[in-house]
């Protein structure tokens, strides 16, 4: 069993997913489209990163 801090964490992740997906269901999509949603996280996150190091 997981701590609820864990199972939110999980729960927030899915919905991300799912409305990256424009909601369509993970067995009509593939490999490309997961690795979609990993590049659009690591593009936000790094232009999360330079706006937090901006405001410092």
């Amino acid at each position: 069993m997981y701590s609820i801090r864990t199972e939110q964490a999980y729960t927030d992740w899915i919905k991300r997913y799912i409305l990256h997906s424009d909601k369509r269901h993970p067995h009509d999509m593939g490999a490309s489209e997961m690795m979609q949603f990993l590049t659009h996280l690591a593009v936000q996150r790094i232009d999360g990163a330079k706006t937090q190091a901006a405001k410092r």
